[in-house]
């Protein structure tokens, strides 16, 4: 399988990683990377049981893949890159995490690697799992492998990008079709209830909304922010403006993106933020480049924001099958212990501190979501740098 790349998935990569790592066998365990290696990411919690026992796959340093107590009701037809399957296949729903243990213990044995240094996604494996594998091979090291799963993750086949990219057209003309029904008297639950039609019509799915209401005196760099219910009756000229985060998957893949309106004439304090955070997503795309690892490309970003006074909340984000996954980057203002806002001096976005996290590298064929709290849109890198995946302007729409 070394050197193989099989419907956009990039086995070589791991395996070049593996390498460099000194690891001889990888396990994957999550659940949404298994269903992707498993090629059967529309049933993840379906045909794929991870809540009581998770299936897994095994990369050897010898190239081989293998697929471990998949649990799957069907055998590996929808991934021909597997070598072997490895587990008794099962119309149950249920599949113990004792076998589980036993299969991965009897894949590692045969192959020589119970003394061999494995890595596995020790943030997600059960703890109960982790006890069973280290009575079972007790001559094993354990390292932390999450990080090698997550850059093959980040980077998608045309197909993912396809699927994504029917996510965004269809999220695109459910707002255009909000904006339609946009007037006073008109419900929250109303315009959703058009949005998600518009976006089932496109071949997509309505994932969910945190639609919110932000006072014109909402500070840019703390969550003083008003959720409200569906049932939010829109009013002209309220001094609110009204924000939607709207998640709408295809083939459960995830586009995530924010637009805010505004029903009458904004106040100037609410104006001036959008277009302040706007200014702040722009230099973020401008900023961040291919090549760049998690560390680098947040140090970029940070200086830059600093130079040019544009201190704020942001993120970056890869999505995929998640709405939040690597490479992961963000900062914000530091606050001291008594509340006071330094907007001269950040804070390093929690992602960046998780184990593994700096190793991670922005690469083309990678989509993103660049976002501050109130303006997020897709981004596919490409070599060039970043292509903007959906047309409808980035402003706050004034009906």
């Amino acid at each position: 399988m070394d050197g193989i790349e099989i419907d956009g998935l990039d086995f070589s990569r791991i395996h070049r990683i593996m390498k460099d790592e000194q690891i001889d066998a990888l396990v994957a365990m999550e659940p949404h990377t298994t269903a992707l290696l498993l090629n059967d990411w529309n049933k993840i919690f379906v045909d794929i049981g991870f809540r009581e026992a998770p299936a897994g796959v095994v990369f050897l340093a010898s190239g081989k893949t293998l697929a471990v107590a998949p649990r799957l009701n069907q055998r590996m037809e929808n991934a021909p890159w597997i070598d072997e399957s490895v587990g008794r296949y099962t119309d149950s729903t249920y599949y113990d995490q004792g076998t589980m243990v036993d299969a991965l213990a009897r894949v590692l044995r045969q192959n020589g690697l119970e003394n061999a240094r494995v890595g596995f996604e020790l943030g997600f494996v059960p703890a109960g799992i982790m006890d069973w594998i280290i009575a079972e091979l007790p001559g094993i090291e354990l390292v932390d492998g999450e990080w090698i799963l997550w850059q093959f993750r980040a980077a998608k086949s045309p197909k993912q990008i396809g699927f994504i990219q029917t996510a965004v057209d269809a999220c695109e003309a459910g707002v255009k079709k909000m904006l339609d029904g946009w007037e006073e008297g008109t419900s929250i639950h109303t315009l959703l209830d058009e949005f998600e039609q518009t976006v089932k019509d496109r071949g997509a799915d309505f994932f969910c909304t945190y639609q919110r209401a932000l006072a014109k005196k909402w500070a840019p760099f703390a969550g003083r922010d008003q959720r409200f219910s569906e049932e939010f009756i829109i009013m002209a000229n309220d001094d609110q403006e009204v924000l939607f985060d709207l998640i709408v998957t295809c083939q459960a893949y995830v586009s995530d993106w924010k637009r805010s309106f505004y029903l009458g004439t904004p106040p100037k304090e609410i104006v001036d933020l959008y277009e302040f955070e706007w200014r702040i997503v722009q230099t973020l795309v401008q900023e961040l480049k291919p090549g760049m690892t998690t560390i680098e490309a947040y140090t970029a970003c940070d200086e830059r924001l600093k130079k040019d006074g544009l201190v704020n909340w942001w993120c970056i984000h890869s999505v995929g099958l998640e709405i939040h996954e690597e490479p992961l980057i963000g900062g914000s203002p530091m606050v001291s212990e008594n509340g006071d806002v330094d907007m001269t001096e950040t804070a390093r976005f929690p992602g960046l501190l998780r184990d593994g996290s700096e190793k991670i590298t922005f690469e083309p064929n990678q989509v993103v979501m660049v976002e501050t709290k109130k303006v997020e849109d897709p981004y596919l890198i490409t070599s060039e740098g970043l292509q903007r995946l959906n047309t409808l302007p980035q402003k706050l729409f004034v009906v």
